[in-house]
This record gives C-alpha cells, structure tokens and sequence, in this order.
C-alpha cells in the first residue's frame, strides 16, 4: 500500500497584540487546509498548548463529516516553554484538548548509536504511562546515528528494547535518521537529474530495513528532513518505501525557507499542494520551486 504522509507544523509565537489576534484565525484556515487540501494522515504541531487547542478545536468541528478530523499530534513547543510544565501536567493539558497522541523524544532526543543508549533512558516508561493515562498515545522518536546500516534484525531488536524501556508496546513508532552536514550543491553545479538519484543513493545507503512481518504489527513512521525541489521529497519517500517503513513524518526543513517565513498562510499552501501531489500518482513530477 501508499505510505502514510504527515506534515510538522511550526506554529510561531506572536508577541504583538494584533497579531495575537490574527493568528487564531490563521490557525482554523491552516488546520482546514491539512484536512481538505493536503488530506494528512495526521498533523504533528509545534507550538505553545493553546496554539494546538486551536488546531484541534478547528478539527473537531467536521467529526461525522467528510473528510473527518486529522489526528493531531503534538510534538512540543517551538520555544521550550511545555518543558515548564511537569510530564504530568502536560500530559494532562493533552488529553483535555483532544490530542491524539504526543511524541516522547527516546535517550532524550540525542543521537542513538546502540541498542544499550535505550535501555538507558529511565524516563520513557514514565512518560508513555501517563499519556495513556490521559487517552493520549505514546509516539516515541528515535534519532539513530547515521550510517548504522541496520537490517531487519536490528530494527526488530530496536522494537523489542523500546516495548521493555516504554513498559508497553508502542502504536507507533519514529525514526529519525540523524542528518549529515547538507554539501552545497550550489558551487559544483550538478543538474537536476543527479540531484534525485544523489538522495535515492544517499537515503537508501542510511535508513535502516524494516521487514514486512514489523511493519504490520507496528507501523514505523521514517522522517523526511530534504528542501522540497527537483523531487527530492518523493525521490526520499519512495526509499522509505523500499526500506519497508509505513508512512512519512515531513519535517519543517521541507518547507523552502521555512526558518526565514513562518507565515501560517504559506506553510499551510505549501502541504497542501506538496502532500496533495504526493498522494497522487502524479507524485513523479512533484516540481516544487
């Protein structure tokens, strides 16, 4: 089948009163644009807890309706400021909103090189406990060092450590493949031909393998961290694929520019046409300037 596609969302902070204000506004038209332009599979929010109420809110109003609300779920806040609120209180503010699940950085979002740095991390159990507490599931995000070259084996071994250091087994599960300094490709003057198969070579000698038999039990979601352009996005995806991972989380650094221009209004044209012709067979010719 179709891999899964969701979007990261950045949700900035305004501080100005007025744009206080718009943002609301912004936030309903962005959310309804990831559900009826993008149709996401989910939207992961980074953002302050009231940004994410708004985002959810707007999603709920079409339940029983179709195409019914994204699961939304929440991935931290842009500023650091949900690291002020205790595991149980944040937990708590989650499932009051209606999040449907939160993603629980494992070895504290540092760079995994063996299976023992899990083991390690005494937090992890705790964290998913209380979000099951609160209706809220457990998404746990491993970044793994680049160039482990993991098999199947491996990936399976990585499943069963993390089951035993989150003391359940996870819905679900992130990869993030720690990403190598970017060349700039500028100088060198390759063409555009180069560029994909450049990512396809690049990916596929970097994600780890995960075997058919896993992925139906736990589907494993693989990271996207390469600028839209040249089919970079669906060039990257389509190596997920090959690798046997179930859907696609695209990061922020998709989005061209997107650190320079957090406008909501951009950011939410942009996944809508990226993820819209993702999903559609016309996904090869995905030209994103």
């Amino acid at each position: 089948g179709k891999l899964t596609i969701s979007p990261e969302i950045v949700i900035p902070e305004p501080t100005d009163p007025t744009a206080i204000l718009l943002q609301a506004s912004a936030i309903k038209t962005l959310s309804e644009k990831i559900r009826v332009k993008a149709k996401a599979n989910a939207a992961l929010i980074v953002g302050s807890i009231e940004s994410l109420r708004k985002f959810v809110e707007e999603q709920e109003v079409c339940r029983g309706n179709f195409p019914g609300p994204v699961p939304v779920i929440y991935y931290g806040s842009s500023s650091g400021n949900a690291e002020e609120l205790e595991c149980s209180e944040l937990m708590q503010a989650l499932g009051e909103i209606g999040a449907a699940g939160v993603v629980v950085p494992v070895f504290g979002g540092s760079v995994v090189n063996s299976l023992d740095d899990i083991g390690s991390d005494d937090a992890l159990a705790a964290k998913c406990s209380e979000a099951m507490a609160n209706g809220v599931v457990p998404l746990p995000e491993v970044v793994l060092a680049n160039g482990l070259g993991w098999g199947e084996e491996d990936v399976q071994n990585l499943v069963e450590k993390l089951t035993a250091a989150c003391g359940m087994e996870p819905v679900s599960i992130i990869l993030t493949v720690n990403a190598l300094e970017e060349e700039d490709t500028e100088e060198t003057g390759e063409d555009e031909s180069n560029e994909e198969s450049k990512v396809d070579a690049d990916a596929s000698a970097s994600l780890p393998k995960v075997s058919k038999a896993l992925g139906r039990k736990t589907p494993i979601l693989g990271s996207v961290r390469v600028t839209a352009g040249q089919n970079r996005m669906g060039a990257y995806i389509a190596t997920l694929k090959d690798a046997g991972f179930t859907g696609a989380f695209l990061r922020s650094d998709c989005v061209p520019g997107f650190r320079m221009n957090p406008d909501l209004d951009v950011v939410g044209g942009f996944w809508s046409a990226a993820i819209g012709d993702l999903k559609s067979l016309k996904s090869k010719n995905f030209r994103f300037r």
